[in-house]
C-alpha cells in the first residue's frame, strides 16, 4: 500500500468562490527543539473522511435495496449482509443502517448511507481505502455509485463535509516512557475543552510513577478533538492492520504513537468551510489551530501554562505541516432560504417590539413603531459601510437552499 500524503489543493468544480479564507494570527507560543533521532515521523494522511449529499434515491434502487435489506435481515439468526453489484462495484447491503438512514451499503473502501429525505446520502471513506487509494480516487468512486442509485442533484450546492480525521504516526520509544499520568500536567487547551486519559499496566506491572497512558484525548468529536494513542498496540490487540508495517517501512510492533486530529462538520462550518475543496485548500490552517488549541506542553515554573513550550512530539508535526495563521471564525448558513428568512423576520419583530417599548417608556404603540422603522431606514441609508456589509451578507448566505 502506498503512503497517503497531504494532497495538493484540488480544482474547484462547482462554481464555488475562492476557497482561501480570512486568517488570524496564532497566539505567541514557544516550541521545543526536536531531536529527530527520538521522534521519527513514519506516515501521515487522511484516516477517515465523511461527506453528505443532498440527493434522493431513485425508484429502481429504492425497490432493490428494500428487498435486499429484508433478505439481509432474514439471512441467519441475527442477519447477515447480502452482496450486490452497484456501478460495477461489489458491495454488501447491511441488515441495519445508520441512525436517520434507511439503507447502508459498504465495501472495504467506503460505506454509503441512503435515506428517504433531503440530504439523503452520506459516504464515509474508510481507513484501508484512504491509505491504499487516496481520497481523490475514493471520492470519484463514490460519485459513480451515487450517480447509479440516486436522482441527479437539483441544486448547485449539494455536497458538504461532515467529518474528517487527519493523522500522523511517529516512532518514539522516548515518548513511550513519558506516557504516564504526569504528562497530563502539560495538557494545554481552552478551559471548556474536555481532557481524558485511558490507563493500562504494561506486562502486568505498574511503573514506579503510576500506570502507562494508552490514549490521551483532548476535546470532543462534536467539535475538534486531538487524540494521541499507541498505534502499534492498537494494531496488535484490536485492528490487526498490519499493512501499516508496509507503509511505515518496517514492522514496528511497539512505540508507534498516532496523533489523530478530528474535525467535525460543525467545527468546519464555523470557519466557513463546507466543501471538500475548502478543506484541502485550508488544511495547513486547520492543522495549525488544532495543534495550538489542543496541545501537550512541557511544564515550567511559570504559572501561566499557555507560555509553556510545546512538547517535541507536537513541535515535530507543527514545524513540518502547520503555519503561523488560523482561520477566522464566521460560518455560512446552509438551511432553506425561506426558513432562514422567516427566522430573521421573527428576530427583527422581537427587536422592534423591544425598542418601541423602551423608547416609549414602557408601552407599545404602532404609531411609535412606524417612527422606529423610519429611524432604522435612516440608519441603513447613512451607514458608510453599507455596501461592504451587503457584500459580507451575500457571501454568508451564498449556500442557502432555494425554496422548493
Amino acid at each position: 500500500m502506498k503512503q497517503n500524503n497531504v494532497h495538493a489543493p484540488e480544482q474547484v468544480t462547482r462554481g464555488l468562490p475562492d476557497t482561501k479564507k480570512k486568517l488570524r494570527d496564532i497566539p505567541n507560543v514557544k516550541f521545543s527543539a526536536v531531536d529527530e533521532q527520538k521522534y521519527k515521523l513514519l506516515s501521515f494522511g487522511w484516516d477517515t473522511v465523511q461527506e453528505s449529499f443532498d440527493l434522493v434515491i431513485n425508484e429502481k434502487w429504492l425497490k432493490t435495496l428494500e428487498e435486499k435489506k429484508v433478505e439481509a435481515q432474514e439471512n441467519g439468526r441475527n442477519g447477515n449482509p447480502v452482496l450486490i453489484e452497484v456501478a460495477g462495484e461489489c458491495m454488501a447491503v447491511m441488515p441495519s443502517a445508520w441512525r436517520g438512514y434507511s439503507f447502508l451499503i459498504q465495501s472495504d473502501d467506503l460505506q454509503v448511507g441512503i435515506g428517504k429525505r433531503d440530504w439523503g446520502a452520506s459516504v464515509k471513506y474508510l481507513s484501508a481505502g484512504l491509505w491504499e487509494h487516496g481520497i481523490d480516487a475514493l471520492r470519484e468512486k463514490a460519485r459513480i455509485i451515487l450517480a447509479e442509485i440516486c436522482e441527479k442533484p437539483k441544486k448547485d450546492y449539494w455536497e458538504k463535509v461532515s467529518r474528517c480525521d487527519f493523522c500522523f504516526d511517529i516512532y518514539s520509544p522516548a515518548f513511550s516512557k513519558e506516557m504516564k499520568p504526569a504528562i497530563m500536567e502539560g495538557v494545554c487547551s481552552l478551559s471548556r475543552v474536555k481532557e481524558r486519559a485511558n490507563f493500562r499496566t504494561e506486562g502486568g506491572q505498574i511503573y514506579m510513577n503510576g500506570t502507562r497512558i494508552e490514549t490521551l484525548t483532548i476535546g470532543s468529536k462534536a467539535n475538534l478533538q486531538v487524540e494521541v494513542y499507541d498505534k502499534s498496540l492498537e494494531i496488535r490487540q484490536k485492528s490487526q492492520k498490519k499493512w501499516f508495517y508496509e507503509i511505515w517501512g518496517e514492522a514496528y510492533e511497539t512505540d508507534v504513537w498516532r496523533v489523530e486530529i478530528r474535525f467535525s462538520g460543525k467545527f468546519l462550518k464555523n470557519r466557513g468551510i463546507i466543501s471538500w475543496e475548502e478543506v484541502a485548500d485550508n488544511l495547513e490552517y486547520l492543522l495549525t489551530e488544532a495543534l495550538i488549541s489542543r496541545r501537550i506542553s512541557i511544564p515550567e515554573k511559570d504559572k501561566n501554562r499557555s507560555r509553556w513550550a510545546i512538547h517535541p512530539l507536537w513541535s515535530l508535526i507543527y514545524n513540518k505541516y502547520a503555519g503561523t495563521e488560523m482561520l477566522k471564525l464566521g460560518r455560512r448558513f446552509t438551511m432553506r432560504r425561506d426558513e432562514l428568512a422567516e427566522n430573521i423576520r421573527q428576530q427583527i419583530a422581537g427587536s422592534l417590539r423591544c425598542v418601541t417599548v423602551l423608547a416609549s417608556g414602557g408601552f407599545f404603540d404602532f404609531e411609535l413603531l412606524e417612527e422606529e422603522l423610519s429611524l432604522v431606514m435612516d440608519t441603513l441609508k447613512n451607514d458608510k459601510k453599507h455596501r461592504k456589509k451587503v457584500k459580507r451578507a451575500a457571501e454568508r448566505y451564498q449556500f442557502i437552499d432555494e425554496a422548493a
